[in-house]
C-alpha cells in the first residue's frame, strides 16, 4: 500500500494564490459596484433636491409677479430732471455669457414674505439676482424689503432661493410681443411703460444632469407707453 504524500492533504501554494486572485477580483468588482451605486444614489438625491428647489423658485417668481404693483396715471408722471425714481419701478438687466445668462430683476409686489417671526403685510421691493459662492457656483437670491425701500442688498444678505444655478435668463415682452433682454420702466427708451409679460428661464444642475425650467408670465397690470417728447 502506497503512503500518501504530505501535500495530498492540503492545497498547494499555487492553488492558494489562484484562490486569492479570484477572491480579489470578486471583491474588487463588488466594491466598484457598491461605489457606483452609492454615488448614483447621492447624485440622484442631489438632482432631486435641485429640481425641487428650481420648481419652488419658479413658483415663487410666479407668485411675486402675479402680485406686482405698478404706479398708474394719473399718479405716475414722467420724471423730470432730478426727480426721485418711481418706488414701484421695474428694472431688469441681462448679461449673456455664451449660452448662459445672468439676469437681475427689481419690482414692487404685494407678495411680501415676512421672516424672523414678525408677520407684516405691505408692498415690498423684490429683487432677484445671482451670486457666486466660494465654491465658484451660483445661487439665486431673493431680496424682499418693505416700504420704505432700502438700498440694494449687500452680498450674502438675501435668502437663497435656488442653488446649483447655471443660468438665469429673463426676457421682457411689450404689448406687441417684441422681446427685450432688459427693461426700465422709468426710462424714455421704454416710453415709461412696464412690460406686458416676462419669460423666466432657470437652468440648474451640473453639466451631465442639466435641467431647464421655463415659463412665461403675463403680468396682471401694466403701464402703457407714454408719449416721449
Amino acid at each position: 500500500m502506497q503512503k500518501p504524500h504530505p501535500h495530498d492533504n492540503g492545497f498547494t501554494l499555487l492553488e492558494i494564490l489562484v484562490t486569492l486572485f479570484i477572491f480579489g477580483v470578486i471583491a474588487g468588482t463588488l466594491f466598484t459596484a457598491y461605489r457606483a451605486l452609492f454615488f448614483d444614489t447621492e447624485r440622484f438625491k442631489q438632482t432631486t433636491l435641485s429640481y425641487a428647489q428650481a420648481q419652488v423658485a419658479i413658483q415663487r417668481i410666479l407668485t411675486d409677479l402675479h402680485a406686482i404693483r405698478v404706479t398708474l396715471p394719473p399718479m405716475y408722471t414722467i420724471p423730470q430732471g432730478d426727480d426721485p425714481p418711481d418706488p414701484l419701478r421695474l428694472t431688469g438687466q441681462t448679461e449673456p455669457t455664451g449660452d448662459e445668462a445672468f439676469s437681475t430683476l427689481r419690482f414692487a409686489s404685494a407678495a411680501h414674505v415676512p421672516l424672523g417671526g414678525h408677520p407684516q403685510a405691505g408692498i415690498a421691493a423684490i429683487r432677484y439676482y445671482l451670486e457666486e459662492t466660494a465654491e465658484r457656483m451660483f445661487v439665486l437670491r431673493r431680496s424682499d424689503q418693505l416700504y420704505p425701500f432700502a438700498t440694494e442688498p449687500s452680498a450674502g444678505s438675501a435668502p437663497i432661493l435656488c442653488g446649483a444655478v447655471q443660468s438665469f435668463r429673463l426676457t421682457y415682452y411689450d404689448l406687441d410681443g417684441e422681446a427685450y433682454d432688459q427693461w426700465n420702466s422709468d426710462s424714455a427708451d421704454f416710453k415709461y411703460a412696464t412690460p406686458a409679460a416676462i419669460e423666466v428661464e432657470l437652468k440648474i444642475g451640473d453639466r451631465p444632469t442639466t435641467a431647464v425650467f421655463t415659463t412665461r408670465i403675463t403680468l396682471p397690470v401694466h403701464r402703457e407707453a407714454r408719449a416721449v417728447l
